[in-house]
């Protein structure tokens, strides 16, 4: 529930950078180069929207399934 109730935030996001040439002359770190030229991405928790703290989480499998029916 909690990637279907963030999917529009997560894509909005998305849209924001996609549709500006801002920075489009800006260049990465090397550490970011690096990362995906190894495709490495690191091993840290990163932190949604502040509205995840009240993303309902289904009480069993059974809700789950009816929330996508």
């Amino acid at each position: 529930m909690h990637l279907i109730e963030n999917t529009n935030y997560y894509v909005d996001q998305i849209k924001m950078c996609v549709s500006t040439n801002d920075n489009i002359m800006g260049e990465a770190s090397p550490e970011a180069k690096t990362m995906f030229l190894n495709n490495e991405f690191p091993d840290e928790v990163i932190e949604g929207p502040p509205e995840n703290l009240d993303t309902p989480q289904p009480d069993n499998k059974e809700q789950l399934i009816r929330f996508f029916n």
